[in-house]
């Protein structure tokens, strides 16, 4: 009785195996993965106004969803220098989910001193390597996409014979290119510019003939209108100033002063040129003068000549005198 029933076990047995057996491979196996907490296309790194600097903490998740415990080794990339911190290796429980961070540090400025691009796409990568004694056995990897907050400036400069010169004579004019650089990290525009003189109200200007504005992409655009409300600034541009001294303007130190306000910050950005007008008619007085003093000294000359020769005429006529007294007496009959 005992082997009937062991031989219809052992059947039972044989006829499920080939069942079990067809389903195996089509099982699922417990996996693991990893991914960030905060799924956005794009992260901005904020720069702070002052120092320029940024610093940012990016979480990221690793789940295991097998029975037995995860050990996986990170590596961090970044396509732009910074400071990383973050763990370089991490266990994760049986069938859990934990969370990790990245601290990320560093500058928007490079090495030349200029800020780096705000366009520019920066690229986080995390790769994490499963460990198995100490082999690894799998990866997962996944990317972030960086992009650095927007800084707009202006600053203004100035060039053109007027600044080596540093002059203009009284009814004379001198051109001077106003140069305005965009020293943020992203493509700003003029929404206001002001022109106008400091100590001199006889002064006047005028725009003076064109305007160049120069991009970062090499493409340069040529316009016969000045800086005006509304000018896209990619990189600098420069516009040529003609600055008119009036005939009857007195010698007097000047500053032409501009102020351009940024569209993207709305702060205003000044620069100021120092110069001199000298009056013309001053330099023909100097020369006057130099002239009476050559004169006045000549005729001092002469007249110091006609007092010394004095003395020498009188003696002579003197001698004269006791000779031709002499001459008569001896001739005197007695």
């Amino acid at each position: 009785m005992s082997m009937k029933r062991g031989l219809s076990v052992l059947l039972i047995s044989l006829m499920l195996m080939p069942a079990v057996s067809s389903q195996g491979p089509g099982l699922e196996q417990p996996e693991w993965n990893i991914g960030w907490v905060l799924e956005e296309d794009t992260l901005y790194m904020d720069l702070d106004s002052d120092t320029y600097r940024y610093s940012m903490i990016i979480e990221f998740w690793v789940d295991n969803s097998r029975p037995i415990p995860l050990n996986v080794d990170l590596d961090a990339e970044f396509d732009i220098d910074a400071e990383m911190d973050y763990p370089s290796q991490v266990s994760v429980g049986a069938n859990s989910n934990e969370t990790f961070e990245i601290e990320l540090t560093g500058s928007g400025i490079n090495s030349d001193g200029g800020f780096l691009d705000a366009k520019s796409n920066r690229t986080l990568t995390l790769n994490a390597q499963e460990v198995l004694g100490e082999q690894n056995i799998g990866s997962n990897e996944i990317e972030q996409i960086l992009k650095f907050s927007s800084l707009h400036q202006f600053t203004v400069s100035f060039s053109g014979d007027l600044v080596a010169n540093d002059e203009i004579k009284s009814g004379t004019d001198e051109d001077l290119d106003v140069v305005i650089t965009n020293s943020g990290n992203t493509i700003d525009a003029i929404s206001q510019i002001d022109y106008r003189f400091s100590g001199c109200p006889q002064m006047n200007y005028a725009y003076g003939g064109y305007t160049n504005i120069l991009s970062d992409t090499g493409a340069d655009r040529v316009t016969d209108k000045p800086l005006e409300k509304g000018t896209a600034i990619p990189d600098v541009a420069y516009t040529t100033m003609n600055l008119e001294a009036p005939s009857g303007h007195p010698d007097k130190s000047c500053k032409f002063m501009v102020d351009v306000t940024s569209e993207g910050n709305g702060k205003t950005y000044s620069g100021i040129m120092e110069f001199t007008v000298e009056k013309i008619e001053s330099i023909s007085n100097e020369n006057n003068e130099e002239n009476g003093d050559k004169d006045t000294t000549s005729d001092s000359s002469d007249f110091a000549v006609e007092d010394n020769s004095l003395p020498a005429i009188s003696s002579l006529l003197c001698i004269l005198t006791v000779i031709f007294s002499a001459v008569i007496r001896r001739n005197d009959p007695k």
